[in-house]
């Protein structure tokens, strides 16, 4: 014999139903905004380590920030965090007129992938360094595809926009 449903119970799942999705869109946002600031600050300390006349950098910190953030954070926080770091790493450049208003296009491009880089280092295990094949994998993924992907489509950019 089952218990008795209390009169209330439907209204309690349909509210605790509405208090999950509230709490997610929080999350969400906390995680997006806070992605924005991150990537802002750190492509306004990338771009102090600019070198001169050439206006470019060998350090891009929103990308290694945002890489750490996607491996240590679900999966479902992910769009936020990928969508805050190209708006908030992108604001950073537009001051710097053309062709850096273009920087949206090769910010959405270049944290594509290494949010699929993420994923790939991921895979199904949460221990990225599981093993030393794993380490290996980590470093030829951000040491050097990751590195080499983001100077191509930033040239790519310069290059569109007419700056050699």
């Amino acid at each position: 014999m089952q218990p008795p449903v209390p009169d209330d119970f439907d209204q309690k799942l349909r509210d605790n139903a509405v208090n999950s999705r509230r709490e997610e869109w929080q999350r969400g946002l906390t995680w997006f905004v806070s992605a924005l600031l991150l990537a802002l600050a750190g492509q306004i300390v990338s771009r102090a380590l600019w070198f001169h006349p050439q206006k470019f950098t060998t350090i891009w910190i929103p990308g290694g920030v945002l890489l750490a953030l996607l491996l240590l954070r679900p999966k479902r926080d992910w769009p936020a965090l990928t969508v805050g770091t190209i708006i908030g790493g992108a604001l950073a450049l537009m001051p710097l007129g053309a062709p850096y208003q273009n920087s949206y296009i090769g910010y959405a491009i270049i944290c594509t992938a290494i949010a699929i880089a993420a994923r790939a280092l991921r895979g199904t295990s949460p221990m990225v360094f599981s093993s030393i094949r794993s380490f290996a994998l980590y470093l030829l993924i951000t040491v050097v595809a990751l590195c080499a992907f983001s100077g191509w489509v930033t040239a790519v950019i310069v290059t569109g926009a007419g700056m050699t």
